[in-house]
Formats: structure tokens, C-alpha cells, sequence
């Protein structure tokens, strides 16, 4: 029989661009990390590799084979539907990997993580977007369930860069710093940058890095304000829209690049207040990753209640 004191659980925060692997012992010790590439197929081609190899990583970091891992939860961006299951159990099979493993759209962990399991509406909006709702009888609310969707980060770089080519803030400060970022020198040149026929994903990443140059100048920049004021009242309603059937007051947090920005957090409840929605921002109590070790350690009958804090201050954001 396998040494009790080695057994550990495994939880996995597979996004758009990063992979997050951490493994957690008995006493809820963090004993072996490792962070890979994109994990999500709908972001990368290689994302079944990135994976697996920064799975085998956490797991050589903790000194644990395989079949010391008794649980292991994975929030997955791009598992939707059921049929999605097959790609994601196939990106965390590895020989001798055999106990529990439970696979999650990645909003899910991020919301374990932001609200202890407790009711709430996360906004995530980074690489990609979604907002989910969870009520107090455990029952999920999500946008693009409703037909929504409001946007990533790089859809305020879409609008500042759109508004840039139709000759829009000539004066503006973002027009030398979208030149600098896409390494050209005029206008013109930035429409050829722009129309190159690159490979979509690092279309989606050239805008996304943009984003935080937008959102650091929204009081001094016109095309900033506007943006992430566009992008902020389709996110607010994204909220209350999610938010409706948890009843009043709602908390609502976020996870990812755009949704946890200060600037941005602050459009979206001028917003909210705008039309006197009674939601409440706070932020989350623990990153994604947190939540997965949290629904890992309950997955393998593990007592949580005395860890919860240790789990905050290890995976705080």
C-alpha cells in the first residue's frame, strides 16, 4: 500500500495562455508546482503537450510519481460542453495517473477561488472572457449560455487601434505607443501590421499586451477612456445579467488580466452605480489555482476546514 504521508492531489489551472500545475499533500503543503504553456485547444495546437509536460514537471518538483496522486481537479478554458471532456482527459493522462480526476471549465475553479464557494457573479477577462453566476443552491449562470458575450483585453486594443486607422486621436498619447508596439512608424504602416495575415492566436496576443498601456491612461487619454468605458458597460450588464436570479445584494469579483485592472474595475462599477444595480465588487479571496486545490482537496475526502486560510494566503492574487 502506497504511503500515506506521499499521497498528494493535483489541481490545474489550464487557460489561454499559461498552465498552472500545483501539488498539495495531506496537510494541505504545497510540495511541488510547475507553470507551461497555453493548455486550452481553442488558444494553441500544442496545448495537449503543454499540459502534460507541466503536469510530469509539478509532479518530479514534489519527488511523487503518478501513483501517488489520489485526486486531481483541473479548470479547463474551452471545456463547454460534454463532449469536451475527451480532449481534457487527454490532456492530463499520464501513465499510471489512475484515481480521480475531475475536469472543469476554468471559470468554475476561478469561482471557488474568488467566493469559498459562496454565491457571487465572477467576471473573467483576460486571454479570453466569460462571466459566470453561481446562486446559493450551487446552480450556474452563464453569459454565453444567454447568448452575451462582452470582451477580453484585447477587444479594448481592437477599439483604441480601429479608432487609430480612421484617423481618430492624431494627438492622442496611445497613437506613438501603438506605433512603438507594433514596431512601425505611421499610421499606414500600422493598417499593413495590422492586415498581415498572421496566425490568429498571435493576432489575439499582439492586442492583448496593448491592453494594459490603455488602461494605465485612462485619465489622460480620449481613446483609453472611451475604450474600456465601452468594454465596461457591456461587462456591467454581462453582470446583472448573470446576476439576476441570485437576488440582492450581489458580490461580483474577477479573474484575469483586464478583470482584476483598477482602472477597469473602477468603469465597471461607475457603470453598475449608473443604473443602481446592487452589486458589490470585492476581490477574490484566492486565485483559480487556489480554487482547484480547494475542490481537489475535498474531491479526495481530505478535512479543508482548518486549511482555508493557509490556502488564502499561499494563493492569493
Amino acid at each position: 500500500m502506497a504511503d500515506p504521508e506521499r499521497q498528494i492531489v493535483v489541481a490545474i489551472d489550464s487557460g489561454g495562455s499559461t498552465t498552472r500545475v500545483a501539488c498539495i499533500d495531506r496537510h494541505a503543503d504545497v510540495v511541488g508546482r510547475a507553470v507551461g504553456g497555453a493548455g486550452s485547444p481553442e488558444h494553441s495546437s500544442t496545448s495537449e503537450a503543454a499540459v502534460r509536460s507541466t503536469l510530469a514537471q509539478a509532479l518530479a518538483d514534489a519527488g511523487r510519481s503518478t501513483g501517488d496522486v489520489v485526486a486531481l481537479v483541473a479548470g479547463m478554458a474551452g471545456l463547454n460542453v460534454e463532449s469536451d471532456q475527451k480532449w481534457a482527459t487527454d490532456h492530463t493522462h499520464l501513465a499510471g495517473l489512475t484515481k480521480s480526476r475531475t475536469h472543469l471549465n476554468d471559470s468554475t475553479i476561478a469561482h471557488v477561488g474568488a467566493f469559498l464557494g459562496e454565491p457571487g457573479v465572477l467576471v473573467i477577462a483576460g486571454t479570453g472572457s466569460i462571466m459566470l453566476g453561481i446562486d446559493r443552491h450551487g446552480r450556474q449562470h452563464r453569459n454565453d449560455q444567454l447568448h452575451h458575450y462582452a470582451g477580453a483585453a484585447r477587444h479594448i486594443a481592437y477599439d483604441v487601434v480601429h479608432h487609430l486607422l480612421v484617423g481618430d486621436g492624431a494627438d492622442d498619447e496611445l497613437l506613438p505607443l501603438a506605433l512603438q508596439h507594433w514596431k512601425v512608424a505611421s499610421v499606414d504602416e500600422l493598417r499593413a501590421a495590422v492586415e498581415a495575415p498572421y496566425e490568429i492566436e498571435t493576432v489575439k496576443r499582439s492586442f492583448g499586451t496593448f491592453a494594459p498601456a490603455i488602461t494605465s491612461r485612462v485619465d489622460t487619454s480620449s481613446l483609453a477612456r472611451n475604450a474600456v468605458a465601452a468594454l465596461a458597460r457591456r461587462t456591467a450588464f454581462g453582470i446583472r445579467l448573470v446576476g439576476a436570479p441570485l437576488g440582492t445584494p450581489v458580490m461580483w469579483s474577477g479573474a484575469g488580466s483586464l478583470a482584476t485592472d483598477g482602472a477597469f474595475i473602477d468603469a465597471v462599477e461607475r457603470e453598475l452605480a449608473r443604473v443602481h444595480a446592487d452589486y458589490r465588487h470585492t476581490p477574490a479571496a484566492m486565485s483559480p489555482l487556489g480554487g482547484a486545490i480547494l475542490l481537489a482537496l475535498r474531491s479526495a475526502g481530505w478535512e479543508t476546514s482548518g486549511t482555508v486560510a493557509a490556502l488564502i494566503s499561499a494563493f492569493s492574487d
